[in-house]
């Protein structure tokens, strides 16, 4: 498992609606799920 900085900038205000959320696949950590997940199964 690696980070990388990503120095772009992004524009804000930016809406995500809730079926675009719902469609991230994102994977609760045991410890603290609520703060620690990754993103998709890679």
């Amino acid at each position: 498992m690696r980070a990388d900085l990503d120095r772009e900038e992004y524009e804000k205000g930016v809406a995500v609606s809730d079926d675009e959320f719902a469609a991230i696949d994102l994977h609760r950590a045991a410890f603290h799920g609520d703060w620690n997940y990754t993103i998709g199964t890679t």
